[in-house]
């Protein structure tokens, strides 16, 4: 699983949780807002950046630590961005359409 948070003109368009063993296009991807019915699709030219970040592979640690001033500023750049957006409107968060096919059908079997 990876969360893509997806960007266009240095605005934030929403934050998707992908399953990239699906292997996605993110140049096109689709996805549905929580809370809401209808697909969407990001539109051309959005770039989607992973925010999950690996640890660990095969038993190794592959995670290079940032310095707490990195961490810090990252944040805060972050925080900022995304204050500078905020609209009375939620800030879009929602789950790619192979991802919510599998959590539909799983929602099938178990009733």
């Amino acid at each position: 699983m990876q969360v893509y948070r997806f960007q266009q003109d240095n605005i934030w368009l929403g934050d998707v949780l992908v399953n990239e063993l699906d292997k996605p296009q993110l140049s096109h991807i689709q996805w549905q807002n929580f809370g809401e019915q209808n697909l969407q699709t990001m539109p051309v030219g959005a770039q989607g950046q992973a925010l999950l970040q690996p640890v660990m592979h095969t038993g190794k640690i592959v995670y290079q630590k940032p310095t707490l001033p990195e961490i810090q500023a990252y944040a805060k750049q972050q925080r900022l961005a995304f204050q500078q957006q905020q609209t009375k409107k939620p800030y879009p968060v929602g789950l790619e359409t192979n991802l919510l096919k599998l959590k539909q059908k799983l929602m099938q079997t178990n009733n």
